[in-house]
């Protein structure tokens, strides 16, 4: 799960990649803004063929990377019905 994240970080946002951890704000501290999630939602949606519902792009889920690797294991958990948690295209 890391891998998506780590590419992303690489190709759209290297600002990130250099001397923050986990726990670093990232919107609070302005290296990830409104343009920035929308382009990693866009990612994780291409990535793992799914659509992440509006409710869950809220700033709880993107605040830090921490916050954004536990959102992302949401996208690979699976429901007893055998749907994704977030539903497949």
């Amino acid at each position: 799960m890391s891998t998506a994240l780590d590419d992303f970080i690489r190709i759209h946002a290297p600002q990130l990649a250099v001397g923050i951890t986990d726990d670093t704000e990232l919107l609070d501290e302005g290296l990830l803004d409104s343009l920035g999630v929308m382009k990693l939602v866009a990612f994780l949606e291409h990535r793992y063929s799914c659509m992440i519902p509006e409710e869950n792009i809220r700033s709880e889920n993107f605040h830090n990377l921490a916050a954004i690797r536990k959102f992302m294991g949401c996208l690979t958990a699976v429901e007893p019905n055998g749907e994704s948690a977030l539903g497949r295209r």
